[in-house]
């Protein structure tokens, strides 16, 4: 009885190993695309930045004077119809290029009424240099979620039609990767918000 004990354990073993084996998950299914998704819009923001700049022989004598030139035209921008909570005012930097000292700092303005854009532009003197102009919108991060949303329905839509091809059809959702985001300007002076993803789905 003891010999016949012993090989049956084995045979047991074999049997249970090729359950198991016949029991193991085969590799899921699915197909990866990109999708892009674009949303035009008309800027209704514009974010301007100025370097006051000013230098001599004295720091403390150019710093109250770029101190005086920047609330003067902090208040000109000001007058121009810009609110005050719109206008910041950086520190002044003294750096020693040479013999003499130079203060510099910059103005940044953000405008909600574009029509007061050419107005602001022309509070530059010798001393103020507009350093940038920006255009944007207001509410862009309602815009980048639509853009992303079309994308992500771009690439259901190339799914299904390489799945339908193929006969078979799409599942869930298994990965969803953010790849890019761009904000372009186009000739017409619109604003161009285009997202791209990459979007693997079960394959059925």
């Amino acid at each position: 009885m003891k010999k016949i004990k012993f090989f049956l354990l084995p045979l047991a073993f074999l049997l249970f190993s090729g359950c198991y084996r016949n029991q193991e998950i085969q590799p899921q299914k699915s197909i990866t695309v990109n999708g892009t998704g674009t949303v035009s819009c008309i800027p209704d923001t514009a974010f301007l930045t100025f370097t006051v700049t000013t230098s001599g022989w004295s720091a403390k004598n150019i710093t109250l004077d770029n101190d005086t030139i920047s609330n003067r035209l902090i208040d000109s921008i000001k007058n121009i119809g810009v609110s005050e909570e719109d206008i910041s005012k950086s520190q002044c930097v003294i750096s020693n290029p040479g013999n003499s000292y130079e203060s510099k700092r910059n103005i940044s303005v953000t405008v909600r009424n574009l029509s007061l854009v050419p107005q602001i532009i022309d509070c530059k003197t010798a001393s103020i240099k507009l350093k940038s102009v920006e255009y944007s919108v207001n509410d862009e991060q309602t815009l980048t979620r639509q853009a992303r949303t079309k994308a992500i329905k771009n690439a259901q839509d190339a799914a299904s039609l390489f799945a339908g091809a193929s006969g078979t059809k799409t599942g869930s959702v298994i990965n969803l990767l953010d790849m890019n985001y761009q904000k372009i300007f186009d000739d017409s002076g619109k604003i161009n918000i285009t997202a791209t993803v990459s979007v693997t789905f079960e394959i059925q």
